[in-house]
């Protein structure tokens, strides 16, 4: 795994996440906004903004993730299988 990841590779990290549901990721300056929400529109996942020095660290933002992650799953929906970097 690498030390860090580009600024769009983990967008498209975070984006496939939560897949089959909808993640929307915004980079702007220096944050990531992210919101998940159902086929329905519903969000699932409220906006969060994370720093994207941070979450270029594949351990934290794997961490993070997993953590969201178990969070979706205990409201009833069913995620793919999901890494960092697949």
């Amino acid at each position: 795994m690498p030390k860090h990841l580009e600024p769009n590779e983990v967008v498209e990290a975070i984006e496939s996440a939560f897949s089959p549901l909808e993640c929307r990721v915004e980079l702007v300056d220096q944050r990531l906004g992210l919101s998940v929400f159902d086929t329905d529109g519903y969000v699932v996942l409220p906006l969060l903004s994370w720093h994207v020095r941070w979450a270029r660290k594949p351990d934290n933002l794997q961490s993070r993730i997993n953590v969201l992650r178990q969070r979706v799953e205990l409201e009833g929906y069913m995620l793919d299988p999901w890494k960092v970097l697949a």
